[in-house]
């Protein structure tokens, strides 16, 4: 999956360098009509076979160029959109690497994680909330423990299993990260590890979530920046981080999917 955290950069570093290259373009128009009106105040320049006195009042009032507020317009926008898409762009390239780890993984000390990717443990649990902002994960910190479990690995599930030792039929409840050892009640030996991971396996396998669009439109990007630029940029952040407002609902499909094959497997057996 192509993963993307915050896609504003998505929009504003190509739009930003496009709205550059207009604005410097504009910059050497308005700068070669400030060079032929200094040539005019020092009687070097002619128009139509005209040489333009300084005395001409009138023509070279035509000639002084105003102030380039729409060119600085365009240039303001340009700047802060390429500022702000980066920012986003290189604050999104130390996420992604967490969020990779975390699937492979599932459960993980910070401390761990924080060394072999090289980034300050307080920076992983700060920006974990933005990575299950995101469809399909939903990771919980566990402070007594110090370490980030998958939240799915939370959710309780109902296991039946005959004992390896002497053949009774064990009954309990189980958390798919299987921080609790299954024990049989009457010779107390304890039920493989082997067959709980097949257990998990399955279940994790079965629940699985897509991604979601997060509602962007450049038509009205476009026509909010003609207007009003801060608009449009407003307009951006808060439909790049919209996936954010169904996080919930996310989170639950997710249990609600683990449910419902919990109960597929119990009517099975």
């Amino acid at each position: 999956m192509n993963k993307n955290i915050f896609k504003i950069d998505n929009y504003f570093i190509p739009f930003g360098a496009i709205l550059l290259v207009i604005s410097l373009i504009g910059a050497g128009v308005y700068l070669s009509d400030v060079a032929l009106y200094k040539q005019a105040l020092k009687g070097n320049l002619t128009l139509n076979g005209r040489k333009i006195s300084p005395e001409d009042t009138e023509t070279l009032k035509s000639l002084k160029p105003g102030f380039p507020l729409f060119r600085t317009t365009f240039m303001t926008a340009a700047v802060s959109m390429l500022i702000i898409g980066f920012y986003y762009r290189r604050l999104e390239n130390k996420i992604i690497p967490i969020w990779n780890a975390l699937e492979i993984a599932r459960e993980t000390k910070v401390d761990d994680l924080s060394a072999s990717l090289g980034i300050p443990r307080r920076f992983i649990i700060n920006n974990l909330s933005r990575i299950n902002l995101q469809n399909g994960a939903y990771y919980v910190y566990d402070s007594k423990n110090d370490k980030i479990v998958d939240g799915k690995l939370k959710v309780e599930f109902q296991i039946t299993e005959k004992c390896p030792g002497c053949g009774n039929t064990v009954q309990n409840k189980v958390t798919l990260d299987l921080s609790e050892k299954i024990i049989c009640n009457y010779c107390g030996t304890a039920i493989a590890s082997d067959t709980l991971n097949k257990h998990k396996m399955e279940i994790l396998r079965n629940t699985t979530t897509g991604g979601s669009s997060s509602g962007f439109s450049w038509g009205v990007f476009i026509l909010l920046f003609l207007f009003f630029w801060p608009a449009a940029i407003i307009y951006a952040i808060v439909k790049a981080n919209k996936s954010g407002s169904s996080m919930n609902v996310n989170q639950d499909s997710i249990l609600e999917k683990i449910n419902n094959y919990k109960n597929s497997l119990n009517e099975i057996k």
